[in-house]
């Protein structure tokens, strides 16, 4: 299996703090905890429970500290250039090929577990690994071997002929400046105790490219830090959600907003009584409910290394209780109507304010003297609420036909006032000239086209109105024209 690259900085950097500190299997795989600051070159045995698993002479591991009083191996300066640690002060470099060696060079570090692999069980190795200025090439032959048995070669050989069992991505690019950390889901043999990184490639194999043609270091060099080997369940994404609402009235929608972290790449949604009944990804639209009772929903989120599922219960409750009235009336001017709720509830709230001459919250009794428009909006004991909507027009104003035909057939001969609800100070009618040719005070009279026994000729006459509403007592006046036609 071969490592995928994931520069998950801000993840791992909490790893490395909190968890991996307290349950990776790699002891001291930051090299933060060491037996004397390192003076010199090779000095990988100064960082406790670290060994070079070869005798050969070409390999020497280096252990570079903040605290060396040498500018070869200290940090962030160093003799390969300059590098900060990826956590702590600490970090070892190793060879992956070092030219000018009739026999393949190679370095390596090993360390024990703390305890063995459990077999079939799923584990996580990473590292953090970074190019140092100096060195002359670039190369991603790196790969991690898992043993059940300490690793020594005493054959005066600094190569392992071994297969580990993972290897860098090929196409990983290696940075001089960031540590780039590399991580693989492995599932155990069984037993495996000991783990040893380096390039386990022959000079053929071993792929390199040039990386700094000024550099120092003839081959290709690596600094390593943070190595560690994790449970799965470590990294297995944690699931979790807020809602909306924890109470949703019945026939109404609630949202919920994914909160996972530790990197999921998979998000499975149930809603149990919802619509739509499930969802995968991330975000899900609004859930409607259409039934009461109390409903589960459900996040698994998944990644490379496991799942994990998280639950929580919705109460859907009531809403008030729908009543079947008229919600749409026509009024005259004056005119007292009484608008029923829509719903049974708790509490009510008429709005707006306007014409209200009684509030017993399931009745408004009204008088209004224009057009408008009512709501009331019915809130039960659990919060849910119900508007109902009333449409309330009013014909205001004086009702007069536009025109009238004084000919004795006796249809609209008379150009008078329609409505009954009003009471008159006087209605008049005047021609172009502004001479008065009818008064009345009585809205039953009406002119009838005649001025001094002189049928008025075909025109258009002015007629001007003082009034009262008599349910409200409300003075208006009135003016308009109306076309006489013969």
């Amino acid at each position: 299996m071969k490592f995928n690259l994931k520069i998950y900085l801000y993840l791992f950097l909490l790893f490395i703090s909190t968890r991996i500190g307290a349950q990776n299997l790699v002891p001291n795989g930051g090299f933060e905890v060491f037996t004397g600051c390192p003076i010199q070159e090779g000095a990988l045995d100064s960082a406790k429970f670290w060994l070079n698993p070869t005798y050969s002479i070409s390999s020497t591991p280096d252990y570079f500290n903040a605290c060396s009083p040498s500018l070869v191996s200290g940090v962030p300066v160093n003799a390969l250039g300059y590098q900060n640690a990826f956590s702590g002060v600490a970090y070892t470099g190793i060879f992956l090929k070092q030219n000018g060696f009739p026999n393949p060079a190679r370095e390596y570090i090993e360390t024990e577990l703390t305890q063995s692999l459990e077999k079939d069980s799923c584990y996580v190795i990473g590292f953090s690994i970074n190019l140092p200025d100096q060195s002359k090439f670039s190369s991603t032959s790196f790969g991690v071997y898992l043993s059940n048995t300490v690793l020594l070669n005493q054959n005066n050989s600094s190569m392992f002929s071994l297969s580990p069992q993972v290897t860098i991505d090929p196409n990983t690019q290696l940075d001089t400046i960031n540590w780039t950390t590399l991580t693989q889901k492995y599932i155990a043999q069984g037993d495996e105790r000991y783990i040893v990184l380096g390039n386990f490639k022959d000079d053929i194999e071993t792929v390199s490219k040039l990386a700094n043609s000024s550099g120092t270091v003839d081959g290709i060099y690596v600094y390593v830090d943070s190595v560690f080997l994790l449970p799965c369940k470590y990294f297995y994404p944690i699931p979790s959600f807020l809602s909306s609402q924890a109470t949703v009235c019945v026939n109404s929608s609630a949202s919920y907003t994914d909160k996972s972290y530790n990197n999921p790449d998979q998000w499975q949604w149930i809603f149990e009584g919802g619509i739509p009944a499930s969802y995968n990804g991330k975000q899900p639209p609004p859930i409607f409910y259409t039934d009461t009772g109390i409903f589960e929903v459900s996040l698994t989120t998944s990644n490379l290394y496991g799942s994990n599922a998280f639950l929580q219960q919705v109460h859907v409750v009531p809403g008030a209780e729908p009543v079947s009235v008229e919600t749409s009336f026509q009024l005259k001017e004056g005119d007292i109507i009484t608008l029923e709720v829509c719903a049974r509830g708790s509490t009510y709230q008429w709005q707006p304010p306007v014409a209200i001459l009684q509030n017993k919250d399931t009745l408004l009794t009204i008088q209004p003297d224009e057009t408008q428009n009512y709501t009331c909006t019915v809130a039960t004991v659990n919060g849910c609420t119900t508007n109902c909507q009333y449409e309330v027009k009013v014909q205001s104003g004086l009702l007069l036909p536009t025109g009238f035909t004084p000919n004795g057939d006796g249809v609209n001969d008379v150009f008078h006032i329609l409505n009954t609800n009003i009471t008159l100070n006087y209605f008049a009618v005047y021609n172009r000239w502004g001479q008065k040719l009818f008064e009345t005070k009585n809205v039953e009279d009406g002119w009838d086209g005649i001025y001094e026994d002189i049928a008025q000729p075909i025109d258009t006459y002015v007629w001007q109105a003082d009034y009262v509403i008599t349910k409200t007592g409300k003075r208006k006046t009135a003016k308009g024209n109306v076309t006489l036609v013969r």
